[in-house]
């Protein structure tokens, strides 16, 4: 599992169906988020990449998920040096990553008391 759910809980105060909306959330946004982040890598669009990057840190922080949220930061940095192999490389990184998020918050989610 890449995220945290003591992390999570910890974030919502122990408010179990508050973390449950915030991951419910979160999966929601993932395949939007990845499709932006790809049509911006084929682009070369440094400035979405860069905004997507940075945007994604708060969730990943808060959901405890420190390998993605290490490389969303990667590629933010790549993206405002403009460097666009270190770009492609990170994120196409974290497209998987993101990707392996969605599957384990959508089976998280499946398990969880309605």
């Amino acid at each position: 599992m890449t995220y945290n759910y003591k992390t999570l809980l910890v974030a919502t105060g122990g408010d179990a169906d508050l973390a449950q909306e915030l991951l419910t959330t979160l999966l929601g946004q993932i395949p939007g988020t990845v499709d932006e982040i790809e049509k911006a890598r084929e682009s070369n669009d440094f400035g979405t990449l860069r905004k997507v990057a940075h945007t994604l840190r708060g969730p990943l922080g808060t959901i405890g998920d420190e390998g993605t949220l290490k490389m969303a930061i990667q590629l933010e940095a790549a993206a405002v040096d403009h460097d666009i192999e270190q770009a492609g490389q990170f994120s196409e990184k974290l497209q998987i990553l993101l990707n392996e998020l969605a599957c384990q918050l959508s089976i998280q989610l499946e398990d969880a008391p309605s």
